[in-house]
């Protein structure tokens, strides 16, 4: 598993492969472990041998690590100003390779795009004080902000 995967995908086959095999769940950190690949098998040989162990905390690592991965090329792309050093069009494919990272177009439909950028967007919109009340990790999962209404 590397970046350009889903983890959600490549986990929830695991777990079904594991479960159809009679796997005990004991091992199964064991059986992903060969399979991590990259800067995810470094964020899982950082883990201490007892989570190493542990399905969930593996799996709860690789999560967060895709997510930050994710999350740098947000800030990237966001931060990203033209200063001249390369000719506009350089700039405009680095912009692309950003926003590509970030998005990830290729496993993730047009409404859950929209959605998140509204989501962000919804959030920079709003005072300070309220925007400490929502936590946007939380509202991502919990909501679609195109079809639900917020309640405060």
């Amino acid at each position: 598993m590397g970046p350009a995967d889903d983890p959600d995908v490549i986990l929830c086959t695991f777990e079904q492969v594991a479960m159809g095999a009679g796997w005990d769940r004991a091992t199964w950190a064991l059986w992903l472990a060969p399979y991590l690949a990259g800067k995810v098998q470094v964020t899982y040989i950082a883990l201490s041998e007892e989570q190493g162990w542990n399905y969930d905390a593996v799996k709860e690592a690789v999560v967060d690590w895709v997510w930050l991965f994710s999350e740098k090329y947000h800030q990237k792309f966001r931060s990203a100003r033209w200063t001249g050093g390369l000719q506009p069009w350089p700039f405009a494919q680095r912009l692309m390779d950003w926003v590509t990272h970030w998005l990830k177009p290729s496993t993730q439909t047009v409404w859950e795009i929209v959605d998140m950028l509204v989501l962000e967007q919804f959030l920079q919109g709003l005072p300070e004080s309220i925007q400490e009340l929502f936590d946007m990790t939380v509202m991502q999962s919990s909501y679609s902000v195109s079809r639900e209404p917020f309640r405060i």
